[in-house]
């Protein structure tokens, strides 16, 4: 599926954490709300979910984004937004998904686990570039290697 190009794109990227630890399948039933909401919007993205934490990559429309990642923030079902990163950008790397859905359970290749326990420790650090150099790096891992493990 091919979404609409808008002349500024905005790409958020965050971590929280969960208000209570969410099996698969409750995270499941709420990605296909959203995604709906995401056609509708032209947003894409992907989430990787590990229970208690969340990282997530919203992307397309400037105006869009903001909104959406306006009531992200306060949704209760989770606290601690740290945003890693918020751009304008030219081109979008989840562009094939309204969003996509990834776990850690979902990576078996032992290179991408490594890079993803990396990341996730580097993710709980203080050091605001030190977050935005791991999700940076966790996000082009995921748009390329671990692309087969996101749903």
């Amino acid at each position: 599926r091919e979404f609409r190009m808008s002349t500024q794109l905005r790409r958020i990227i965050y971590s929280s954490k969960a208000s209570e630890e969410w099996p698969r399948a409750v995270v499941e039933n709420l990605l296909v709300q959203a995604r709906l909401n995401n056609i509708r919007r032209d947003i894409t993205g992907v989430l990787m979910y590990d229970f208690c934490q969340f990282w997530q990559v919203i992307e397309g429309p400037d105006a869009n984004v903001t909104e959406v990642f306006d009531r992200i923030c306060n949704d209760y079902r989770h606290h601690g937004i740290v945003v890693v990163a918020n751009d304008l950008v030219e081109d979008r790397s989840f562009g094939d998904f309204s969003m996509g859905l990834t776990t850690p359970s979902d990576i078996k290749d032992e290179d991408a686990a490594e890079i993803l326990s990396t990341a996730k420790h580097t993710l709980e650090e203080t050091q605001p570039e030190e977050r935005r150099r791991a999700s940076m790096s966790l996000m082009d891992g995921l748009r390329s290697r671990w692309r087969r493990f996101v749903s």
